[in-house]
């Protein structure tokens, strides 16, 4: 049996609530960027860490077309929307752990789906996102911030030297 199982979530735009029509919530991939090296002397090449993470995205697909989400989708920089997803989890010994997950950034695209009378119509938001935080029961496990080079896993910056050095 797992660990831990969704039990529920729900979703937060620009600080609207969307509790029961949260369709599904794709979350953004974590990946670190690495370069292949290799060089005189070596063996064979290794991987070397170039950046914390690639590029940031993520989608949410709600249950109809709420105009207010709608509204959000903009080009334009500096343009970021929040949004927060809220999950309950479930350990297979009944403890419910709560999950809070904050993006900030932009819709890239509404879609609207497919409509056929009578049936239910999603519209799927892709997100491509400046900002990451993901929490657990009140504990900050993974926060990317990429315009302000921060990188916090469990806890430690990871670019803390590398803002120091770079005297930002």
């Amino acid at each position: 049996m797992p660990n831990e199982i969704l039990k529920n979530i729900n979703a937060f735009v620009d600080g609207r609530g969307y509790a029961g029509e949260v369709k599904e919530y794709n979350p953004p991939k974590i990946a670190a960027k690495f370069m292949e090296y290799s060089a005189g002397g070596m063996s064979a090449p290794i991987d070397v860490a170039m950046g914390m993470h690639e590029k940031i995205e993520a989608e949410i697909s709600l249950c109809g077309f709420d105009p207010e989400v709608i509204k959000q989708f903009g080009v334009v920089e500096g343009g970021n929307v929040p949004f927060t997803l809220r999950a309950a989890a479930e350990d297979h010994d009944g403890t419910i752990h709560a999950i809070v997950i904050n993006l900030r950034g932009k819709i890239k695209e509404i879609d609207f789906g497919t409509w056929k009378p009578g049936e239910e119509a999603t519209m799927k938001l892709p997100l491509t996102l400046n900002y990451y935080r993901y929490e657990r029961d009140g504990a900050t496990l993974i926060e990317l911030d990429p315009l302000n080079t921060v990188a916090i896993v469990d806890g430690k910056d990871q670019l803390a030297a590398t803002r120091t050095a770079l005297g930002v």
